[in-house]
């Protein structure tokens, strides 16, 4: 009964966002979380890693400030927790930094959208909500991202610039929804962190 009752509220709360997303077409997410949802197997790098500017062009709300400061805190965090360099900071002018690498970032194409799937409504209505209950595809969560990377010695000498892109798209069901937006949030860490690793 308890395993019931998780389900109907999960799946409520599931198919109130199905209806926004309907009536909108579209659903456009500011997402920029960044968070090592699975156990890493990379080696540590040696490098001391500085953050120095992060820009998201492809935002140009009133809000853009706040998202380009969100992401950087969020960058440094998740990089310290995942112990992917052997320190990660914060760009101050003046200090003197050794053994490091100092980056700015610039996120070209952010884009997390959340569309219908265009046979949830004509197989729901046929096979009388079946189609929904046996784990038939709901929403499709799709991901588009491009970022340069500028990297820098010690003396912001420019050593490297590079860019990077990625695309992922993944159906949800009412059952796996948590599942699935873990993965997409994996994938964006991986993705920044692979972007920056080319980079150095």
């Amino acid at each position: 009964m308890i395993l019931l009752n998780k389900i109907f509220w999960k799946s409520k709360n599931f198919f109130v966002l199905c209806i926004v997303i309907t009536l909108i077409n579209c659903i456009t997410v500011h997402d920029l979380s960044l968070t090592n949802t699975k156990e890493s197997k990379s080696e540590v790098n040696p490098i001391h890693l500085v953050i120095k500017d992060v820009k998201i062009t492809d935002y140009d709300d009133d809000e853009k400030t706040l998202y380009e400061s969100y992401f950087k805190s969020n960058l440094k965090n998740s990089f310290e927790k995942s112990k992917s360099f052997h320190s990660v900071e914060f760009y101050k002018k003046g200090k003197q930094y050794i053994n490091s690498r100092i980056i700015d970032i610039e996120l070209i194409d952010y884009k997390n959208k959340v569309y219908i799937h265009p046979l949830y409504f004509p197989l729901s209505i046929l096979t009388l909500t079946i189609y929904i209950w046996v784990g038939g595809p709901v929403i499709t969560y799709k991901q588009n991202y491009k970022i340069k990377i500028d990297v820098y010695n010690e003396k912001l000498n420019k050593l490297n610039s590079t860019s990077n892109d990625f695309s992922f798209s993944k159906n949800q069901n009412i059952y796996n929804s948590q599942d699935r937006t873990e993965e997409v949030i994996h994938n964006r860490f991986k993705f920044v962190l692979e972007s920056i690793q080319k980079g150095l």
